[in-house]
């Protein structure tokens, strides 16, 4: 399953990339981390790793991300597996952010991946997708308003 949403921000592509290349900044897009630790040496680039936690309203959700890929100025790509305390089993999936130049600015495109069994995939549609569609949208418009932030503090 896989959503997308795209935003106009009135910034340069590098002043972009500055919020989205580090996953500190990254992750405060998320709604309700409560926790972030890196689990490898890098900071940045493939390989860079690490772990976070989400609070939601039926417990907490423990995820682990690793970039898979690294495009300077162009697109990131992190895959992850969630696993709700409890033990239910792991949601793997994939979170990109693909950049492009526009006329006034960047178009930024976010994309979610939940991989899903097939047996489950119509299930899953159904209740997911609306859920994870209102979280990027979520993720978004925290985004516009970090870049926004960094724009400001550079002038």
């Amino acid at each position: 399953m896989k959503v997308v949403d795209e935003i106009a921000i009135k910034a340069s592509i590098r002043q972009v990339w500055e919020v989205v290349s580090s996953p500190e900044t990254f992750i405060k897009l998320m709604p309700d981390i409560e926790s972030f630790t890196y689990s490898s040496e890098l900071r940045s680039k493939v390989g860079t790793s690490w772990t976070d936690t989400v609070k939601l309203p039926g417990g907490f959700v423990d995820t682990e991300w690793v970039v898979t890929k690294w495009q300077e100025l162009k697109n990131i790509s992190a895959d992850f597996s969630s696993l709700r305390r409890g033990g239910r089993k792991p949601k793997p999936g994939t979170i990109s952010i693909e950049l492009s130049e526009a006329r006034n600015g960047t178009i930024l495109a976010l994309i979610w991946t939940i991989q899903s069994g097939e047996r489950n995939q119509g299930f899953m549609s159904s209740w997911l997708e609306p859920l994870m569609s209102l979280s990027l949208k979520r993720m978004v418009s925290r985004l516009n308003k970090n870049v926004k932030k960094v724009v400001e503090s550079r002038k």
